[in-house]
């Protein structure tokens, strides 16, 4: 049998609008709730181990809406008061074991397949504008992430506007270990320098097998 063609999950951001805008402890709180240096388990057919740090003030939760790991970062002052505030999330997914995964190791990819990649991106993100009612936004240039001197990551970008605020999500796409892996993150604008090390603290950190 064929192996199945893996592909990112695009429309997941639906469910990490809503994530970002979970506010605790109004919200229950869901099972598998972990923080600090953790190990995640998974069974058939994802057949996979996630360890992380996680940074102080965030929760990592397992199979959150339906998303093998997700973090939620520390909640806003305003949230309870601003229904338009936002917190930052990140969720790791693994591609399944017998998936086809892309090929290119993204420290050696050309300029060429930066452009598609990018194209690519842009127009699924495109189709979830539209369906999601999403009209201010803008594409950031794709390139690549140089986590160690062992790994590098593809990493696509945009910025768009909900409810007023702009938030800005990036997508890094790579083999850690044994694993093709999708990394998500959203973060509103105003965290941005704050939460975007801590993001990059947690890829450094992430170990897969």
């Amino acid at each position: 049998m064929a192996r199945q063609i893996w592909i990112p999950r695009a429309a997941t951001f639906g469910a990490i609008l809503l994530l970002a805008s979970v506010q605790s402890p109004h919200a229950a709180t869901p099972r598998g709730v972990t923080v600090g240096a953790q190990k995640f388990e998974f069974a058939s057919p994802l057949s996979a181990q996630v360890e992380l740090s996680v940074p102080s003030g965030w929760r990592a939760v397992k199979d959150f809406y339906g998303i093998p790991v997700t973090l939620l970062g520390p909640e806003p002052a305003n949230m309870r008061k601003d229904p338009s505030s936002r917190r930052a999330v990140l969720q790791i997914i693994p591609a399944p074991r017998n998936a086809r995964v892309p090929a290119s190791d993204p420290a050696k990819i050309s300029a060429k397949q930066l452009q598609a990649a990018g194209t690519s991106f842009a127009a699924g993100k495109k189709k979830w504008f539209y369906k999601m009612g999403i009209q201010k936004y803008q594409f950031r240039p794709t390139t690549t992430l140089k986590v160690s001197p062992a790994l590098t990551l593809l990493k696509t970008s945009v910025d768009y506007q909900v409810g007023g605020r702009m938030l800005i999500e990036n997508n890094f796409y790579g083999k850690i270990g044994s694993r093709f892996v999708q990394i998500k993150s959203v973060v509103p604008e105003s965290e941005n320098n704050q939460r975007h090390p801590e993001i990059q603290r947690v890829i450094a950190s992430l170990r897969l097998k």
